[in-house]
């Protein structure tokens, strides 16, 4: 019996270190692996096997939807920093846009005032352009 633990600790433990940076998979392998060796009343090695397996794969598709609860997408996102997201992204891309934008409209204004002094000039100078003409 002491065996058949340590057996299956040894398999659950190497499934779940497979899988550092995903902490839905980890999870999801451990308490598989434990289920199914504790379900399993023939084989308890093949059940921790197909019981961690099955786990990490649920975990995985949880992790993927983004039910991971760390504000990243499963391993998609730069795992050293959790609270990466795609979301920031687009914010940031956003504020880039709106900041463009208002430059834009800052440098359309400026070049409109140029022609309005222009033409203030060419009006009070006499189509001179300016007085030193």
């Amino acid at each position: 019996m002491k065996r058949i633990l340590t057996v299956c600790s040894l398999l659950c433990l190497l499934l779940v270190t497979g899988c550092v940076g995903m902490p839905g998979t980890n999870t999801g392998a451990l308490l598989g692996g434990v289920a199914g060796a504790a379900l399993s009343r023939d084989n308890p090695i093949a059940g921790a096997v197909i019981g961690g397996v099955g786990g990490a794969l649920i975990g995985n598709m949880i992790d993927n939807s983004g039910g991971g609860g760390y504000g990243y997408r499963g391993n998609r996102g730069y795992s050293g920093n959790p609270g990466y997201s795609d979301r920031a992204y687009y914010e940031r891309l956003e504020r880039q846009r709106a900041f463009e934008q208002q430059r834009a409209y800052e440098e359309q204004m400026r070049w409109r005032q140029l022609q309005q002094q222009r033409q203030w000039e060419q009006q009070r100078y006499g189509g001179r352009g300016c007085y030193r003409c």
